[in-house]
């Protein structure tokens, strides 16, 4: 049957893989690649079937020839991999060789020639392999020695459950007549083992992977386990089953009761409406079982499986049909009976701390702490998560009974600390109610005054009490403040955690928080220098960036904390980093940053490095804009940030509203250092900007003209032609072009002859005239104007409109004659014209006291705008006195004489006024 190739050199394949499993590296490495190179030849796989079936092979050897098959149905057996394919003839040689391995005795071995069973029943059964199952079956049944039918079970349970996670329609279609034609046998096997007195361990082991195989066969099924009488046998079976082996606490015996349960929970999650009859048995099976000391897997399965059915979707009165009202009433009588029960067992059994974790506790406080904190899905597999989730259900189904239940378990326990401390755990579950709102209130006080076990757990309810309660007193702060004295870390750490609760309370109130604020930064600034692990400093620097946030901190306070970050920053992680860099944009935010900078500015780099983009850029902008004076090094740390603006689409705007901060702060030095890079990014960019990256990018030239526009037309030229383009063609929507017009109109007022200029050079790249392009802005600028509703930005349009009507020249003026002046009237109708700062984008009631130094810095310059206080109706007097001692009063008189009488008389009174 096996065919040989001559090729290869039976010895010497032996002979490379007793190298691979050699402790020698550089044999290793040689066989392993003189193996790889030949796997790619044909026959090669032939003769490791002819040795695999050699007795005396030592086992690792053997085990690596398994494993070398396991990477042959990966990489070479299916048509269109890279690899070349495994001939036909090879395919059935491993096939038929596999099957007879049944006698393996080597258990590692024998795992991976299972695993190797699944791989190929993956993708050969049934098409190439119809026959597998029923060959294995058959191996099980014919088999007198323990060994030959425990590998057979072994493999027969891997093919099984590759089957049985294949989803599609087809697959599943073909798993259903698999369930048909084996489900009667592999059942029958069970009813034997059960029939068996005293079971010995190859007996147990046999009937874990038969219960292993029943519970795929019945999960994964297309059809119902109600459809075969069979499947809802076992299932009853599970109970009673479970139920009568409890007493045994071998392994594997614990491991087939944990296999029943995860049977029941398949059952329940893939086919919840055969689980109905199975509902009340459920009930009483676990309130029996989980008196009994199992295994924490077990019990956790259990309740899980309760859990599940009260939660069920299945199972909720949305589907509004007589049948699931009645498994609802079903499921309500059952937790009418046992929610009693349930409470007290999670109370007394699975809340209270273990002496394992005491201990834990007082040698490792930081390390009990942090591995303390549950996240994810550790209900699934850890007692304690598992029945506080539980609990949580059992509080949304029936409220009142639970919390009345932990009122009185907490009246009686009041002198047992571990099991007081339990009963609070379920009591950070229900701290909504009103009963147990009101406890909280009379007794917070002294229960801060009580060990470190209940004080801890005191401030755990604090936190959660936050979320709720309404009203909060000076008091719940005092307490807090109390909470993170000196003591035991462990309670320490967790009311920082309460603390940042405080912060996201529904009523959290400043003027009560500021009485403590400075006791809290204190004791936390304490806290600081005694934690050691990074998880600790980290959760601490989060709670001082949301108190810095929140409450603010002086000029001292903010020395303290930088001073305390430095050596965080030196030795701790990346995610450390990026919390001390949060908190210095916020320390940035409510005050000067002189006394951070030299934390910061490491910090942001940090952050720019492993791309925290946004994190990095907003500690930039706080920074800039709490500079009281130009600090060399915030400007040459826009080198770093203007990289991002090239390789990343993402947080653009930031980087431009950073380029405006440095714009004001060094108005000079900046533009020559960065302006021509800077525009040379800018200009490819424009067309990739949204509506939102434009404004900000308008903004940013609109205060670099208003700074020096000779020197932003020198350095932004392409930029600015660039974006008359964009403003001609009209590519961007209306807010953009608003802004466009806005940029264009103010540089034509601040400096008519750049501006001329500028649309020269356009007009020169287009193979147009000056005239063409300036009557051409100036119809797109009139019809802009009517679409602005700001007055600041009206009038900014109208003095550039002036100037460029006059640009165009003679014809310009002629034909755009009763446009031009229908919209300037309009603006002058709608601006008064007094000496308010108009231009200014801050209002009249901003006081300089509540701006930060970059508004006012923008404050000054907007003030300090020479057309501030300029009349818009003197200058369009001026500017029509002048066209009509340019064309002439006769032709001047004309234009007039052609608009409409209205307006026309209206420009005679603005004239006469």
């Amino acid at each position: 049957m096996l065919n040989c190739s001559n090729e290869f050199d039976p010895s010497e394949i032996l002979l490379l893989l007793h190298h691979t499993v050699s402790q020698n590296p550089n044999d290793l490495q040689a066989s392993e690649a003189k193996l790889a190179s030949y796997s790619k030849k044909p026959g090669f796989y032939s003769i490791l079937s002819h040795l695999l079936l050699q007795d005396n092979l030592p086992p690792n050897v053997r085990c690596m020839i398994v494993i070398f098959f396991k990477n042959a149905v990966a990489q070479r057996w299916r048509k269109g991999t890279n690899a070349v394919e495994i001939s036909q003839e090879e395919k059935s040689t491993i096939r038929d060789v596999i099957l007879r391995l049944t006698n393996e005795a080597d258990d590692a071995t024998a795992r991976q020639i299972g695993v190797l069973f699944g791989r190929l029943a993956r993708i050969d059964c049934p098409v190439y392999w119809p026959d597998l199952l029923p060959r294995l079956l058959d191996l099980v049944q014919s088999s007198q020695d323990h060994l030959h039918q425990q590998r057979s079970l072994l493999y027969t349970y891997r093919v099984v459950k590759s089957l049985a996670i294949k989803r599609l329609p087809t697959d599943r279609r073909i798993f259903k007549q698999f369930f048909q034609s084996f489900f009667g046998i592999i059942y029958g096997f069970w009813l034997k083992y059960l029939e068996v007195q005293n079971p010995s361990t190859y007996d147990q082991e046999n009937a874990l992977f038969i219960l292993k195989i029943i519970r795929q066969l019945i999960a994964y099924n297309i059809e119902p386990p109600s459809s075969n009488i069979q499947s809802m046998q076992h299932l009853s079976n599970m109970f009673h089953y479970s139920l009568s082996v409890v007493d045994i606490k071998n392994t594997l015996n614990l491991k087939l009761m944990n296999t029943a349960v995860k049977t029941l929970l398949d059952v329940l999650y893939y086919h919840p409406n055969s689980f109905i009859s199975l509902i009340r048995p459920a009930f009483s099976a676990c309130l029996k079982l989980i008196q009994y000391s199992l295994s924490e897997k077990i019990t956790v399965n259990w309740l899980n499986l309760l859990k599940n059915i009260v939660m069920s979707d299945e199972f909720r009165p949305v589907h509004s049909s007589i049948y699931i009202n009645d498994v609802v009433s079903l499921i309500k009588s059952e937790l009418i009976l046992h929610t009693k029960d349930l409470v007290k067992y999670a109370l007394t059994q699975c809340l209270p701390l273990k002496t394992e974790e005491l201990l834990f506790w007082q040698s490792d406080p930081e390390g009990y702490f942090a591995n303390e904190v549950v996240q994810g899905d550790s209900w699934r597999f850890a007692l304690r998560p598992c029945a506080i989730s539980l609990l949580a259900t059992l509080i949304a189904e029936r409220p009142d009974e639970v919390v009345c239940i932990i009122l009185q378990a907490l009246q009686e326990y009041c002198n047992d600390e571990i099991a007081f401390e339990a009963i609070l755990q379920c009591v950070v579950l229900c701290c909504n109610k009103p009963e147990i709102s009101e406890w909280l209130r009379k007794n917070l006080s002294s229960l801060c005054c009580s060990g470190s076990i209940l004080r801890r757990r005191t401030a755990k309810v604090i936190g959660a009490w936050l979320d709720f309660t309404n009203n909060l007193s000076e008091e719940v702060y005092v307490l807090i403040s109390n909470l993170l004295g000196p003591g035991d870390l462990v309670v320490r750490l967790t009311a920082v955690d309460a603390l940042s609760c405080a912060f996201t309370s529904l009523d959290y109130t400043p003027e009560l928080f500021a009485t403590v604020s400075s006791n809290i930064l204190n004791a936390i600034f304490v806290l600081l220098n005694d934690v050691k692990e990074c998880s600790s400093c980290l959760q601490i620097v989060l709670a001082i960036r949301d108190l810095v946030a929140h409450d603010g901190a002086n000029e001292l306070e903010r020395k303290q904390i930088a001073t305390l970050f430095e050596p965080l920053w030196m030795n701790g992680d990346q995610s450390l980093k990026i919390a001390i860099l949060e908190c210095c944009s916020s320390l940035a935010s409510v005050g000067d940053c002189e006394s951070i900078i030299s934390l910061a500015l490491p910090a942001i780099i940090e952050g720019l490095n492993c791309e925290e983009l946004e994190i990095a850029f907003q500690a930039s902008i706080d920074l800039l804009n709490s500079a009281t004076t130009p600090i060399r090094q915030l400007l040459d740390i826009f080198e770093v940030v203007l990289r991002f603006l090239v390789i990343s689409g993402e947080c653009r705007f930031m980087v431009i509203e950073i380029a405006q901060r440095n714009l004001l702060l060094f108005p000079g030095e900046f533009l020559e250092k960065y302006g021509s890079n800077l525009s040379n990014i800018l200009t490819d960019m424009v067309g990739d900007c949204n509506t939102n990256e434009l404004i900000y990018l308008c903004d940013f030239l609109d205060m670099s003209l208003m700074l020096d526009t000779v020197k932003t037309v020198l350095h932004f030229e392409d930029l600015l032609l660039r974006l008359l383009q964009a403003l001609l063609e009209q590519c961007f929507p209306l807010r953009a072009q608003i802004e466009l017009v806005s940029v264009f109109c103010r540089l034509a007022t601040l400096a008519s002859d750049l501006c001329q200029n500028l649309i020269s050079k356009y007009a020169a790249n287009n193979n147009q005239t000056l005239l063409e392009t300036t009557y051409a802005m100036v119809g797109v600028v009139c019809d802009i104007l009517d679409s602005v509703g700001n007055h600041t930005t009206r009038r900014i349009i109208a003095f550039g409109l002036l100037t460029l009507w006059l640009i165009g020249g003679e014809t310009s003026v002629k034909n755009r004659f009763n446009e031009v002046i229908c919209s300037l009237l309009e603006v002058l109708h709608d601006i008064a014209e007094t000496s308010r700062d108009l231009d200014s984008p801050l209002k009249d009631n901003d006081s300089c006291a509540s701006l930060n130094c970059h508004s006012r810095r923008l404050q000054q310059l907007y003030q300090s705008n020479p057309f501030k206080n300029l009349s818009l109706t003197q200058a369009i007097g001026e500017r029509l006195t002048f066209i009509r001692d340019s064309i002439g009063v006769e032709a001047f008189d004309h234009l007039l004489n052609s608009m409409d009488i209205e307006i026309k008389n209206q420009l005679q009174s603005f004239f006469n006024s």
